[in-house]
């Protein structure tokens, strides 16, 4: 878990190098620096682990239900036929009018 005291001493380290001390980070320094920031950066996915994927999955269900719920809707308010040896002329029936 992602503390942070751990995030202090992050910013601790990268400003003494950088910023208090007025002088130039060596290689080294910098390099470590850096990993720092990317080991605090991905402890994160630690603390959250596996949850966002589930609630991502979870509301791409609830979305697609939703969606077909909606679509089935929108199938019952429609004048097209379902079946395609019924198609023959419905297209026509709303010829030179205007669509609000």
């Amino acid at each position: 878990m992602v503390k942070l005291t751990d995030l202090a001493f992050l910013l601790k380290n990268i400003l003494f190098f950088v910023v208090l001390n007025n002088i130039i980070m060596s290689w080294t320094d910098f390099i470590y620096a850096t990993a720092d920031a990317f080991q605090w950066g991905f402890g994160f996915f630690e603390f959250v682990q596996n949850y966002f994927n589930d609630l991502l999955l979870l509301l791409g269900f609830v979305g697609f239900g939703y969606w077909m719920n909606v679509q089935r809707k929108f199938n019952a308010k429609s004048s097209v036929p379902v079946e395609s040896s019924e198609n023959t002329g419905w297209y026509k029936d709303g010829e030179g009018k205007q669509i609000k």
